[in-house]
C-alpha cells in the first residue's frame, strides 16, 4: 500500500520491488531452515512436550515466513488484496463519442471515458472517526465546522453527524509540460475533502473524478460529474449502509465549497474565462478595468443566488447578454439542487 500511495512509482517499479524483496526474503529464509533443521537433528528424540511445542512454533513461523509474499506476485494479486483491506477500485463511464483515426486513415467514433471512485464507499470510514475532528477552540476558527454558518444551519441541526465536503479539482500534466506535444496527455482530477478532520492531511483529501482535460472543452462538466453529483444527492438525503462488524447507519454529507484556482473556478462555474477584460470576477461584477483601480469593496456590485440566477435564465435566452454579466452558462453544481453556486466558491489564495 506505501508503494501505491506514492504517485512517483510506476506499477514496473512496484514489481521489481515486490519480486526483489520476495527473492531475499526467500533466500534469507531457507538459509535459517536449513539452520535450524541441522539444529533440530541434533536434539534428542524423546523431548519434554513443551520443547517440541517451541520446535514446531519455530517451523511454523518459518514456513509463514516463506510464503509471506504469496498472492502478490502479479499486479493482478496485489488489486485483490489491496481490496480485500478496503481499497476502493474506480469505475470507467463514458462521457461521450469522438471520432478515432486509425492506423490505415479510416475513421470511427469510440467512447471517451472517466474515471470514478465511489464517494459514498470513501466516506464510509468516516462514520467510526468522529473523534478525530477539530476540536473547538475559543477565538480560532480550524474549519467550517467552527463557524457560525456551520452551527446556524437547520441541516447540521437536525444531522449533527453529517459530514461537510470542500470539493476541489484542478489539471496536471502527465507528459512532457515543455515539449511541443504539453496538454496531449493533460488530465482534470476532482478531489473531496471532509471538512474537521485535520483537512491538510493527504490521508483526507480523496481523489474521486479523472477526465481527460479536452474531454472539459469536447462535452462540458455535466457529463463528467454525473456520478459525483448523483452520490452528493444521494448523500444529501442519507444512505442506509452496512459497516463492516454488521451494524446498520445511516451516512450523510452535503457539499459546501467548491475550491479552485481561479480559471478553474470560472470554468466550473459556466462564467467568463477571460482575465484580462470583461466580468471575470465570480464575486462581483466589477469589470477588468475597475478591478484594477479598486482598493476598497463596494457592496452594490455583489452576486448573489438570486442575482446569479436570473444571469443563468438569461443567458441561456440571450447568448450575448454574458458580456453584461460574465456568466456563459448553467453550471454543472446547479444539479446539486440544495448548491448555491455563488455562496459555494470561495477565494483562490495561492
Amino acid at each position: 500500500m506505501e508503494l501505491y500511495s506514492r504517485g512517483s512509482i510506476t506499477t514496473k517499479t512496484i514489481q521489481l520491488s515486490v519480486s526483489a524483496a520476495q527473492s531475499i526474503l526467500q533466500t534469507s529464509v531457507n538459509d535459517v531452515k536449513s539452520e535450524v533443521e541441522k539444529l533440530c537433528g541434533l536434539l534428542p528424540k524423546n523431548l519434554p512436550p513443551e520443547i517440541n511445542t517451541q520446535v514446531k512454533a519455530i517451523h511454523d513461523s518459518i514456513s509463514r515466513s516463506h510464503s509471506m509474499f504469496n498472492g502478490l506476485e502479479t499486479e493482478h494479486r496485489r488489486l485483490k488484496f489491496l481490496q480485500a483491506q478496503g481499497l476502493i477500485m474506480p469505475k470507467t463511464f463514458s462521457v461521450g463519442q469522438i471520432e478515432t483515426v486509425n492506423p490505415d486513415g479510416g475513421k470511427h467514433m469510440s467512447d471517451a471515458t472517466a474515471e470514478y471512485v465511489s464517494l459514498i464507499d470513501t466516506l464510509l470510514p468516516y462514520l467510526q472517526k468522529q473523534s478525530t475532528m477539530y476540536q473547538n477552540r475559543p477565538g480560532i476558527i480550524q474549519s467550517y465546522c467552527e463557524t457560525d454558518s456551520y452551527k446556524n444551519s437547520e441541516y447540521y441541526q437536525k444531522y449533527p453527524s453529517a459530514l461537510s465536503l470542500i470539493l476541489y479539482h484542478d489539471d496536471i500534466e502527465v507528459g512532457n509540460v515543455l515539449g511541443s506535444r504539453a496538454g496531449v496527455h493533460k488530465l482534470t482530477m476532482f478531489y473531496v475533502a471532509v471538512e474537521g478532520f485535520n483537512d491538510g492531511k493527504l490521508s483526507n483529501i480523496h481523489l474521486v473524478t479523472v477526465c481527460h482535460a479536452s474531454d472539459i472543452s469536447r462535452f462540458g462538466y455535466k457529463p463528467i460529474l454525473k456520478p459525483l453529483v448523483d452520490d452528493l444527492g444521494q448523500l444529501y438525503d442519507g444512505v442506509a449502509v452496512t459497516l463492516d462488524d454488521g451494524t446498520d447507519c445511516v451516512i450523510r454529507a452535503k457539499l459546501e465549497h467548491n475550491c479552485a484556482d481561479n480559471l478553474a473556478a470560472n470554468q466550473i462555474l459556466g462564467m467568463n474565462r477571460s482575465f484580462s477584460k470583461g466580468h471575470y470576477c465570480r464575486f462581483c461584477y466589477a469589470v477588468a478595468e475597475l478591478c484594477a483601480r479598486m482598493v476598497s469593496p463596494d457592496c452594490s456590485l455583489y452576486r448573489s443566488s438570486t442575482l446569479h440566477q436570473r444571469d443563468v435564465d438569461t443567458v441561456l435566452i440571450n447568448p450575448g447578454y454574458s458580456k453584461q454579466t460574465g456568466v456563459r452558462e448553467r453550471s454543472a453544481l446547479s444539479e446539486i439542487p440544495y448548491l448555491s453556486i455563488i455562496d459555494s466558491t470561495v477565494p483562490d489564495i495561492m
